[in-house]
């Protein structure tokens, strides 16, 4: 490497590793965003029951409803990960593993588009694709996908380019994937557009390169097999595709609406105008593949982070193509000013320093007030008269609570695992009950289920219909959370 080249590289590791080090510091401070779903109570008991038997659950032992029916933790390596930062250190290694994992995802982004940008327009970009991020930065087990979706992508993306056989190495990846998040089958997806843009780029005269391309492509599902439960995460995907009750109430599956998201409207826009003013010409398979993208995130608001990490990856080359000046080859031939020099020199020393920096800022308020949870989803002042009055027998509870509500020990009416059980006219009776007119399916449930105990929000409809039957008492009551119990 020249030193010219050398100093390039050095000056984009310093960027990166200010990315890294701001992001992670941000969401750390940021634990209302990071531990605010309810599902991570669930992932993290799961975590620690395959941790104490050393075998992945096959059915439910969460709910009194759903007991002893088939249920997989098809994200057991992640609840795994989550379980192993909680026990070591409380919702502050969770929050500080969460923080970490989407870090690095930004950090190995902007160290590819400074393969071909120059860093600080990539730095640009990265800051656009963090902005886009800080919703999604939550502790659960897609997060941990971030990062492998990153390298992944810019790895098959680049060898499509440069016309070479892909890296068989990254099938370990969609293993790995496929045990972190059911979002493994986009590597999929991603395999497939990559061999387009060989195709369409190359041509059909390298048969040996388009075989090994094949092969790679036909052993991603093989690679994906590799799980506790063979195909059954293929098959819970499937569900999910042909859509499912919970998919109408849940937030992240709602379809993106730029009236309620006008912030995501806004990046959405900024990154088309980005994209059109580069005036880059675009293969027609990777105008296919950001197609792509942007249907998964008008389809899905959850899957804004997957437009936001790869639309970059798709467009850099062509972008530094087009614009010589904005490329890294051009930034390679200019002169550095005095800040860039010290940059050079002293930058490793710099990101060491803001590193250790901001593990003390981390760690000594972690010390004193150690992170914990939202009060609306940690609901401590109801979880304490819980285990004061010895409540037991079967409760109805809200949605949002279940999660909570297992890692207390509590066996749940209803919980975050809408997408295996909880479906059909069980899901549908649930969501009756929490507007007027669904007090009929509400006295089903108290009645078939002999709930003795109900937990749900102060606002929730639940509460205002409870207070009017006659066998019902309000027994405890604050900002988060309301009980009311069965009086004979």
């Amino acid at each position: 490497m020249t030193n010219i080249a050398l100093e390039a590289k050095r000056l984009s590791m310093f960027w990166t590793g200010l990315i890294f080090i701001a992001y992670t510091l941000f969401c750390l401070s940021h634990s209302e965003i990071i531990l605010g779903d309810p599902d991570l109570w669930w992932h993290i008991v799961t975590g620690q029951g395959i941790l104490q038997t050393w075998h992945v659950p096959f059915v439910d032992t969460y709910s009194y409803t759903f007991a002893g029916q088939p249920w997989i933790a098809k994200e057991w390596l992640s609840q795994v990960f989550l379980a192993l930062a909680f026990n070591v250190a409380g919702w502050n290694g969770v929050i500080v593993l969460a923080s970490v994992a989407a870090a690095t995802a930004l950090g190995l982004l902007h160290q590819e588009l400074c393969k071909n940008l120059n860093p600080t327009l990539a730095l640009v970009i990265a800051a656009i694709a963090a902005t886009a991020l800080i919703q999604f930065t939550i502790a659960r087990p897609h997060i941990f996908t971030f990062a492998l979706l990153v390298y992944f992508t810019s790895h098959l993306m680049r060898a499509a380019d440069e016309n070479r056989v892909p890296n068989f190495w990254l099938l370990a990846i969609v293993t790995f994937w496929t045990n972190l998040h059911g979002s493994f089958t986009l590597s999929f997806a991603v395999a497939g557009f990559a061999f387009l843009y060989l195709l369409e780029k190359h041509g059909l005269r390298n048969t040996y390169t388009i075989g090994k391309w094949v092969l790679f492509g036909l052993l991603c599902p093989v690679a994906a097999f590799i799980n506790p439960y063979g195909l059954e995460p293929f098959l819970v995907n499937r569900t999910l595709i042909s859509g499912i009750q919970a998919m109408s109430v849940i937030v992240e599956w709602q379809p993106f609406n730029a009236q309620e998201s006008l912030f995501f409207e806004c990046l959405l826009l900024v990154s088309l105008c980005l994209i059109w003013a580069a005036a880059a010409r675009y293969a027609f398979s990777k105008i296919l593949f950001m197609l792509f993208t942007l249907h998964m995130m008008l389809t899905h608001i959850r899957f804004i982070y997957v437009y936001f990490l790869l639309i970059p990856i798709i467009v850099a080359r062509e972008v530094a193509l087009h614009n010589p000046k904005f490329s890294a080859l051009a930034y390679l031939t200019q002169s550095r000013d005095k800040v860039e020099i010290f940059l050079i020199h002293y930058g490793r020393q710099l990101v060491a320093a803001f590193a250790v920096l901001a593990a003390l800022v981390v760690l000594i308020p972690a010390i004193k007030a150690p992170i914990a949870p939202p009060p609306d989803r940690n609901i401590v002042g109801a979880f304490a008269y819980i285990k004061s009055h010895n409540l037991t027998g079967p409760v109805f509870n809200a949605y949002n609570f279940g999660g909570p509500l297992i890692m207390q020990g509590v066996k749940t009416y209803i919980d975050g695992r809408a997408d295996q059980i909880f479906q059909g006219d069980f899901f549908n009776q649930f969501i009756a009950t929490a507007s007027p007119g669904g007090e009929k399916a509400m006295d089903k449930i108290l009645d078939e289920n002999k709930v003795t105990w109900t937990i749900f929000p102060p606002k929730a409809y639940q509460n205002t219909y409870l207070a009017t039957l006659p066998n019902w008492k309000k027994t405890f009551s604050d900002n988060d959370a309301v009980i009311f119990e069965r009086v004979n």
